[in-house]
């Protein structure tokens, strides 16, 4: 994927749940390659359907959805591939330290011993986070994220730590815009 081609394409994406509830009516927008995106709305305007149909969790009533190159419909296996995503809530995240999430989603992906304490070092050096790396998170309002509001976003200058032994092609982070923070 070259810079500045799209990362992520949606294409008149359209969904309903019953009854009646129409969550996407012909969303569509294209993402280039090597940008931040975010994607604003208030609560049920569909971005957590969106997110959804791009990581092959939902599919829409009609559209399409490609995340690099690949449509995310006809090949979900290999769009997952690509897509690393975090999650608002986790069981474990306000559990764990930072260093020590890093560390779960790494073995959860197969890494072990030396290169996983190489790769976990350097995502903290790399995002600036050694010096936090021993925190853990603090609890925030129900809904946020990080104690304000933050609007889901896909980056492709990932984190890295949904996928530790290669960057994922698309990062995508949920997190509502709550109201309440």
């Amino acid at each position: 994927m070259s810079e500045g081609s799209a990362i992520v394409q949606a294409e008149g994406l359209r969904k309903t749940y019953k009854p009646d509830v129409r969550a996407l009516d012909g969303l569509s927008f294209s993402v280039p390659a090597g940008t931040v995106f975010a994607l604003l709305g208030p609560n049920g305007a569909g971005k957590t359907t969106t997110v959804r149909i791009l990581t092959t969790l939902a599919r829409p009533d009609s559209g399409s959805a490609r995340v690099a190159g690949i449509d995310v419909l006809a090949h979900p296996s290999r769009a997952r591939s690509v897509i690393g995503a975090v999650s608002q809530h986790s069981g474990a995240v306000s559990l764990l330290t930072g260093q020590e999430n890093l560390a779960l989603q790494g073995k959860l992906h197969g890494m072990r011993g030396r290169a996983l304490h190489r790769r976990v070092a350097g995502l903290l050096d790399q995002f600036g986070l050694a010096g936090a790396a021993g925190a853990r998170r603090a609890r925030t309002p129900a809904g946020c994220a990080d104690g304000w509001t933050s609007p889901p976003s896909w980056s492709t200058a990932p984190p890295s730590c949904s996928s530790m032994s290669r960057p994922p092609a698309l990062t995508l982070r949920a997190a509502p815009i709550c109201g309440r923070c």
